[in-house]
């Protein structure tokens, strides 16, 4: 990474850190909220990962002068049980639309991808979703959406405990829940310990 690609990943960084500051001091209003539920996604053409549940965010918001547009996924792949946070930012500048694509892995064993210092990631993920709460968003989401949208789904899938789990949470309307349970292995694992 060269010097500028360093100082534009810091000022997304700053970004990322201000709106998740603000939002939790209930500063910075966010906007055109949407809610992708609580689903589960059969990869035939990955060699790294088999499936996944993940659901998805994407809203507005105006600050220091700019719009900005987020969306935000978190998913948990299988069969590794691995978790990932990741989304883009996108706003416009006098010249032309700008993207910057950011990531994290939660890994359970202690070696996510930012050891011993603050994620600036995650610190925007609890804080925009703590946004979503009950709103007419998540509701509207959860109204449409079905847990499975593929057809032959393989039997050892639909018996796994944590896809399972993904389906219970996507019934119950439980958008937080799984957002614990993609940060949280002591969550993950009393959820998963209630699953018969």
């Amino acid at each position: 990474m060269n010097i500028y690609e360093e100082i534009y990943q810091e000022n997304m960084d700053m970004l990322m850190h201000s709106l998740a500051e603000r939002t939790q001091l209930g500063k910075q209003k966010w906007e055109e909220l949407r809610y992708y539920p609580v689903s589960f996604i059969q990869d035939d053409d990955s060699e790294e990962r088999e499936a996944y549940i993940s659901h998805m965010f994407e809203m507005e918001t105006e600050f220091n002068g700019r719009r900005y547009f987020l969306e935000l996924s978190e998913t948990i792949s299988l069969p590794s049980r691995k978790a990932d946070v990741f989304g883009t930012i996108t706003y416009e500048t006098d010249e032309d639309e700008r993207k910057y694509d950011f990531g994290t892995i939660v890994d359970f064993d202690g070696c996510e991808e930012n050891p011993g210092g603050r994620n600036v990631i995650i610190e925007l993920a609890n804080s925009v979703i703590a946004v979503f709460g009950r709103t007419e968003a998540v509701e509207f989401g959860f109204s449409y959406a079905r847990y499975y949208n593929q057809k032959d789904v393989k039997q050892k899938w639909k018996k796994d405990r944590l896809v399972r789990l993904g389906k219970k949470l996507m019934e119950e309307k439980q958008m937080e829940d799984f957002h614990r349970i993609v940060l949280e292995k002591e969550f993950r694992e009393e959820l998963l310990n209630e699953m018969i």
